[in-house]
């Protein structure tokens, strides 16, 4: 999800920022610029770390896809067709009937978990193991990888924010957005942090990018007060922190405490 910087067509952010110059001010490299997919011979988005040291990951080799792709993957999908259970209870009964690598093991987990997660919002063990779904489906596409060491969303923002340096204020708290004194323009009134002073900005509109726990907590003042179908929107809305990491263990005995 957010290590990746998705093409969607012309006008997409990737396409601006590579056609803009943005990215090339930042430190790509080969690995930087993908096909996101988890199979057929396009399982570039699937990392093996190694190493020794935290952070030295390496894509895995062509052969290495070429096999996963043909087994588990493919293999796993034949097996399926006789389950009448959910896909975690059938990915368990193939893992009993099969002499499977740790490797292979941990691919399967990692095609299952993340890509059956993504594509419906359901844990595996209510999924059906009769429904499909293509690692490669919805997800194949150029996208640029942002997670090498040089790239960034924070260096690519920064290369883009270059250009606006004199215009960007740190620093201020936006206090209210006045959409109705001035008809067809809107005023911004921040805060300037050192001094405390305030700030009026009048401009033709205004994007409002703001977090959500800002708007739960009304810290801005919005004039006229925002419409009660979308404060009742705002109050209703939980936020939380999930991240998905995906692990790989070249040590066996770690590996079958993690299956």
């Amino acid at each position: 999800g957010s290590e990746w910087l998705y093409q969607t067509g012309p006008g997409s952010q990737y396409s601006y920022l590579q056609s803009g110059g943005f990215l090339s001010k930042v430190d790509t490299n080969t690995y930087s610029d993908e096909w996101i997919a988890l199979g057929a011979n396009t399982l570039t988005s699937f990392y093996r770390q190694t190493g020794s040291s935290p952070g030295q990951s390496q894509l895995l080799s062509d052969t290495q896809v070429n096999s996963l792709e043909s087994n588990p993957w493919q293999s796993y999908n034949k097996f399926k067709r006789s389950c009448s259970s959910s896909h975690e209870r059938c990915k368990q009964a193939y893992f009993n009937s099969r002499s499977l690598s740790s490797l292979q093991r941990q691919y399967l987990n990692l095609i299952i978990d993340a890509c059956g997660g993504l594509d419906t919002s359901a844990r595996i063990d209510k999924l059906p193991a009769d429904y499909d779904f293509d690692p490669d489906g919805g997800f194949d596409y150029p996208t640029g990888y942002m997670s090498p060491q040089g790239v960034g969303f924070g260096n690519t923002a920064a290369a883009v924010a270059e250009q606006l340096k004199d215009k960007i204020r740190l620093d201020s708290k936006v206090v209210e957005i006045d959409t109705s004194t001035i008809p067809r323009k809107v005023i911004v009134t921040y805060e300037v942090a050192s001094s405390g002073s305030q700030v009026r900005v009048i401009a033709n509109s205004v994007a409002v990018t703001v977090s959500l726990n800002v708007l739960k907590a009304n810290n801005i003042n919005f004039v006229p007060q925002l419409p009660s179908w979308k404060q009742d929107a705002i109050n209703g809305m939980g936020m939380g922190v999930m991240n998905k990491c995906a692990f790989v263990w070249d040590d066996e005995a770690v590996a079958q405490l993690f299956p």
